[in-house]
């Protein structure tokens, strides 16, 4: 109908959609990429499985746990999901990097240290130890933060190994 519609309207706006929405479909089915989030339903995230692992954080500031639970989910997540993306980094950066290169590798515009992160761990610590004392409303003069998987059996989380603290988190 909004097709039928732009054609009455304008021949060549019409024209440049239908050239769109092929281009795009081109673009998925035969690289594999997504050039933008046209019929693209879900494309940020994906399901959850009840019998997955999960990676939680365990925060101590000041030798006492921060409950995350009774935070809201805003800084939930800044405190859980940035310490996440950041052990992450390194690979991501890479595997975006060599990704891309595949598809714009030969236009020599492909640089791989703009798809590189240059955040320290004194820097990042810095930042996260600002973030923490904003959110818990309190001075923090000492932090250590674990990394402990959690399955989910009989109606509840339960842990899996033993706590592993993260050696990026600098004093």
């Amino acid at each position: 109908m909004f097709l039928k519609q732009l054609y009455r309207y304008s021949k060549t706006a019409c024209f440049i959609v239908i050239a769109f929405v092929l281009a795009f479909v081109y673009i998925f089915c035969k690289w594999g990429i997504v050039a933008t989030p046209v019929l693209q339903y879900g494309m940020f995230s994906a399901p959850v499985h009840l019998n997955d692992t999960q990676e939680v954080y365990i925060i101590d500031a000041n030798n006492m746990h921060v409950n995350c639970g009774a935070l809201s989910f805003t800084n939930r997540d800044i405190l859980q999901v940035s310490l996440a993306y950041y052990e992450r980094q390194g690979a991501v950066n890479s595997s975006v990097y060599n990704t891309m290169h595949k598809f714009l590798g030969f236009t020599g515009l492909m640089d791989e240290y703009k798809f590189t992160n240059y955040a320290s761990d004194r820097g990042f610590t810095r930042w996260y130890w600002v973030k923490l004392e904003e959110i818990v409303g309190k001075t923090i003069d000492s932090l250590a933060i674990y990394k402990q998987d959690f399955l989910w059996q009989q109606n509840g989380l339960q842990p899996i190994g033993t706590p592993i603290k993260l050696t990026f988190i600098v004093p």
